[in-house]
């Protein structure tokens, strides 16, 4: 009988573990990728400059990221150096847009369809 119990609770601890785990598994570190595609993308996000239209490897390296988790891993040192716009015009373009609503270093995006009915067009506004 108090195997029968001590085994229910170690299943019990297990399940309530496994739980506890992916709740902390649900937030992932995507440094890296932002790294990555900001290297990738250097002369299309750049501060600065005339907007230039991704190449492959700009694509390639947004295609394979999580742009809403780079865009909130953006600081505002990084917003000395790129451009919020031109990062989300380029994840646009790229086939991974940011959707509207969230938040994308210090600008919130909000979608605004009324004035660009061709496109998914995207207006920044300060926080």
């Amino acid at each position: 009988m108090t195997i029968k119990v001590i085994f229910q609770v170690l299943v019990f601890v297990l399940v309530l573990a496994m739980f506890t785990t992916h709740q902390a598994w649900g937030e992932g570190d995507c440094d890296r990728q932002k790294k990555s595609v900001l290297i990738k993308c250097r002369k299309t996000v750049e501060l600065g400059t005339d907007y230039v239209r991704p190449n492959r490897k700009c694509c390639d390296a947004v295609k394979t990221s999580d742009m809403v988790c780079i865009c909130l891993a953006l600081s505002l040192d990084d917003e000395y150096h790129v451009s919020v716009v031109k990062l989300v015009d380029a994840a646009e373009e790229c086939g991974n847009p940011v959707p509207a609503g969230n938040k994308c270093g210090s600008k919130n995006l909000v979608l605004f369809v009324l004035f660009f009915p061709k496109r998914n067009s995207v207006v920044l506004l300060c926080s």
